[in-house]
């Protein structure tokens, strides 16, 4: 988990070198991630270990719908690079 912590953090101050809306956009997806996923993975932590193999494969259990926040990513990348394209020589 920390691992995956220090990426996102890498990603968002890369973003912000690059586009300081595309940079809110991602921080706005990985909240929603975040905030949606937390009660999965509490849930998750009170349950009693799961047996290998078969009590690894949830499967869909945690359903975590992000679309409408990953849409708007995508909308504000289109949005950015429309306008590189519109300066670029």
């Amino acid at each position: 988990m920390h691992q995956a912590q220090e990426r996102i953090c890498f990603h968002e101050n890369w973003l912000r070198t690059v586009s300081d809306d595309i940079e809110k956009a991602y921080s706005s997806l990985v909240d929603a991630v975040k905030a949606k996923s937390a009660p999965h993975i509490e849930a998750a932590w009170r349950r009693d270990p799961a047996k290998v193999p078969d009590g690894m494969m949830l499967g869909n259990v945690f359903a975590v719908d992000v679309r409408a926040e990953v849409g708007e990513f995508a909308k504000q990348i289109s949005r950015d690079l429309s306008l590189w394209r519109r300066w670029a020589p």
